[in-house]
């Protein structure tokens, strides 16, 4: 059943599921929504409207001030952000994007060995692979999160976490520092943040990831010295650092935690990322707390290819892996300054997002399209690039970057 035109549903009129009204209609005052009713474009809804769980919006719907959206709406089209009445409700789950750098836990899956690289001075310690102690091990996770995190730098980059490895007693084990939002009553929210160090069987680590690579330490860097360091942090049960600052280390990120463990070892430091100048990026993170000229450290700042140790994940090849983080690196070239978090993630009644479901099968169709591929040059191989961007004109439109 349609509703066309500029039909206005009178005072206390009762709408029944499954009923979907387009352009011009209005709502007043006492209209009653109830479950599975979508609006489309061009709808006005006037204040003192309620919606009720289950009102999917789509298309140029207005919302002015007045309107109550309860759990399970969401919004599918250009949903106006800065005119909605829940926008505390709304940034929160950029929190739980920031939140990915070091805190999703996932369920394990199979693991390929995709490749290892011993040599005379890298002999292999464990399963073949040339593990020892100081390699920083960077991975990717699955799931929503992933792609909300890729958004938040000023520049694209691979990966979504880093770790630190340690061999003992001849069995490697990864140290990494993680966070988890807990419901309750908090003045700020990323107060409700909680989490600390880990210490996890390497398998078993890496199982709860998509893809995961083992990089030497850089020449020079002692590895015992950045292993001791991570170590040392469990023995003080250092607390995962929810607002990410750099400029104290009393509390940790997960590549903070990387970064100090290197210089521990003799290393350099690293400079820190801009954040990327997407103004919804920039509203969530002044609205945290969040500071805009260091959020983070990305992992992939501590990927050298020279230093590749060891690739395994849930991937069949490594091919395929990087059509999957050019896939990604395409969302990113594509979420420009008029871009909203809206155009890419639904919201849930939990409060969790959920990515798209046809932003999140484009990357996993870029996968699949190299998975017979054995061979890769570098993350920017141009084969790859060219390949990914070709699908990304046949399922999004052409796109030409700004100059």
């Amino acid at each position: 059943m349609r509703r066309r035109g500029h039909l206005v549903p009178h005072r206390g009129a009762g709408l029944p599921c499954g009923v979907r009204f387009t352009c011009g209609v209005r709502f007043t005052c006492g209209v009653c929504f109830t479950c599975g009713v979508c609006l489309t474009c061009g709808v006005c809804l006037t204040r003192s409207v309620r919606l009720p769980c289950g009102v999917r919006f789509t298309g140029s719907v207005r919302l002015p001030r007045g309107v109550r959206l309860p759990r399970g709406a969401f919004f599918t089209g250009k949903a106006p952000f800065r005119r909605c009445p829940l926008i505390r409700r709304f940034l929160p789950l950029v929190a739980s994007a920031l939140f990915a750098l070091g805190c999703v836990t996932t369920q394990g899956g199979r693991v390929n060995f995709l490749e290892s690289h011993p040599d005379a001075a890298h002999p292999p310690t464990y399963l073949g692979l040339p593990l020892r102690s100081g390699q920083i091990v960077i991975t990717e996770a699955p799931g929503s999160y992933s792609f909300m995190f890729l958004l938040i730098p000023g520049k694209f980059y691979p990966f979504t976490h880093a770790a630190i490895l340690s061999v003992e007693n001849g069995e490697p084990f990864v140290y990494d520092i993680s966070g988890e939002y807990k419901l309750g009553f908090h003045e700020r929210v990323m107060d409700g943040v909680e989490g600390g160090m880990r210490r996890q069987p390497f398998l078993q680590y890496v199982a709860a990831n998509l893809y995961a690579e083992v990089i030497d330490p850089p020449a020079g860097v002692d590895g015992e010295k950045v292993a001791a360091f991570a170590r040392a942090q469990v023995s003080k049960g250092t607390k995962f650092d929810a607002y990410f600052r750099f400029d104290e280390h009393e509390k940790l990120y997960c590549t903070e935690l990387v970064q100090l463990a290197l210089e521990a070892g003799g290393d350099k430091p690293r400079p820190l990322a801009p954040v990327n100048e997407n103004p919804t990026i920039h509203a969530g993170m002044r609205w945290l707390g969040v500071p805009l000229d260091s959020a983070a450290i990305p992992a992939a700042t501590f990927l050298d290819e020279s230093r590749l140790m060891a690739a395994l994940g849930r991937f069949p090849t490594r091919a395929s892996a990087y059509a999957y983080f050019e896939a990604k690196h395409e969302l990113y070239r594509r979420f420009q300054k008029d871009q909203r978090l809206g155009f890419l993630f639904d919201l849930q009644w939990t409060g969790d997002i959920v990515v798209h479901p046809e932003i999140e099968a484009f990357a996993y169709a870029a996968a699949e399209r190299f998975a017979g591929e054995k061979s890769a040059t570098s993350y920017n191989d141009p084969c790859i690039a060219t390949t990914v961007q070709k699908m990304a004109r046949e399922r999004f439109g052409p796109f030409e970057a700004p100059k």
